[in-house]
């Protein structure tokens, strides 16, 4: 299938479940507040997401940072590596992580 961009790649990933969630984001989820994979398909898919750094050469695979707002309106951040091997590797809340490293919009580094 052809998709016509990164992003809907990833929705079609997280809606047909499809979509890898890491170790990292699995533990991480137990130790601090993280959006839930129901909330990072709907942030991919839902809403108008856009993908604000890009990670060419991770060595996890090709991979973006992606703002977005989740289902109960809080901004969040995720970084995904794109499909065909879709993985979530972390998600979290920029305003409760470190909002000293964005500017008020989450969706530029100071």
């Amino acid at each position: 299938m052809m998709y016509t961009s990164r992003l809907e790649a990833l929705c079609f990933a997280a809606a047909s479940g499809t979509l890898e969630y890491s170790y990292h984001y699995s533990a991480r989820r137990k130790s601090r507040p993280m959006p839930s994979a129901e909330s990072v398909q709907f942030l991919l898919c839902n809403d108008a997401p856009e993908v604000i750094e890009d990670y060419p050469g991770d060595p996890r695979g090709s991979s973006c940072l992606i703002w977005g707002i989740i289902d109960d309106g809080a901004v969040a951040h995720v970084v995904c590596r794109i499909p065909p091997d879709g993985l979530v590797i972390t998600a979290y809340f920029p305003a409760e992580t470190r909002p000293d490293k964005w500017e008020s919009n989450y969706k530029v580094r100071r």
